[in-house]
């Protein structure tokens, strides 16, 4: 699922990975800012807020924080337009270093604005198919189920949508109708619920068939598992 903060967080990280640090500790905002001010673009406005926060932004308010806490920890937090609950420790980390890491942010925004973009409609139109489909299924599965003497519960998951099948014994049988092939999966419903109670009818044991994990160590006709 696409979301602003881990979009850009991804991209920031990326070029975040190439500042340096030192032994030197900052602990004031103006070491930053006296390096910064010349060096952004243009574009890049910069305010000056309460305790001596230090914003820089884009026009978009796209941007971050040079700040302190109340253990007069030196940060850089970005703006709520990309993820304000995501920051960096400026405490150990070279003015210059951080200069460069600020020119390649601001110089990479628009390319990153364009493809968030690009991402944003492809997910709008993921959605909108899933969407269609899930009403689709429920259409068709109701209809089916209309002559039909089950209990019934459908579940929507990111690719397909889960019919539980109510049967004896507090049990269920868990039938997955995928959003892109429910129009050939649906017609066969009936004939899959009839052959699985059969054979559970037929077992003579309780049984249930679930999904496992990666974790398990098979045993080879013969051979032990170690």
């Amino acid at each position: 699922m696409l979301t602003t903060g881990g979009f850009y967080r991804k991209r920031v990280s990326k070029i975040w990975s190439a500042t340096n640090t030192s032994t030197v500790k900052n602990i004031e905002p103006a070491v930053f800012s006296d390096l910064l001010n010349p060096a952004l673009p243009d574009h890049v406005r910069f305010d000056v807020g309460n305790a001596g926060e230090i914003t820089y932004t884009n026009a978009g308010g796209q941007g971050f924080t040079l700040r302190k806490d109340s253990r007069n920890r030196l940060s850089c937090g970005f703006t709520r337009e990309l993820d304000y609950s995501y920051s960096y420790s400026l405490e150990l980390i070279e003015p210059e270093s951080f200069v460069r890491f600020a020119v390649a942010f601001f110089s990479s925004l628009e390319e990153w604005n364009k493809e968030f973009e690009i991402l944003k409609l492809r997910d709008f139109k993921r959605k909108k198919r899933k969407s269609i489909a899930e009403k689709n299924i429920v259409i068709m599965v109701e209809e089916f189920m209309k002559d039909q003497n089950y209990e019934y519960q459908m579940v929507r998951n990111e690719s397909r949508v889960l019919l539980n099948i109510r049967i004896p014994g507090r049990m269920k049988i868990e039938i997955p109708i995928s959003h892109r092939n429910f129009i050939i999966e649906i017609p066969r419903l009936a004939g899959t619920i009839e052959k699985a109670l059969e054979l559970l009818n037929q077992t003579g044991f309780k049984i249930q068939i679930k999904t496992h994990g990666n974790n398990i160590t098979w045993t080879e006709g013969g051979k032990h598992a170690c």
